[in-house]
């Protein structure tokens, strides 16, 4: 499940902020945020973030940002019109603590 969070980046790319990989096992939760875009209008992005998160591990994170990419290939055709969508890029937030 995801949350379209209606925003449209255009061709921006999502970057990684390495320095927030820390403290494995140490009880933080990350999110995944996924960017995709139309594969026949590539300036045609959203950003949607992951509902069935948090992760408990930057790994499994990472995992599920790629599940992400490939259920927006396999189940967003025809969405608004498009033929097909695909991830561009991907990142996972580091939550505060207590936040889901």
């Amino acid at each position: 499940m995801y949350q379209n969070t209606g925003a449209s980046i255009g061709k921006t790319q999502v970057k990684l902020d390495k320095s927030l990989i820390t403290g494995k096992g140490s009880g933080i939760m990350w999110k995944a945020v996924l960017v995709v875009c139309s594969i026949g209008s590539p300036d045609k992005c959203e950003t949607w973030q992951d509902m069935m998160g948090p992760s408990v591990s930057y790994e499994a994170c990472v995992e599920r940002a790629l599940e992400m990419n490939e259920d927006a290939f396999k189940h967003l055709q025809f969405y608004k019109g498009e033929r097909a969508w695909k991830g561009r890029s991907y990142q996972c937030n580091k939550l505060p603590g207590g936040m889901l």
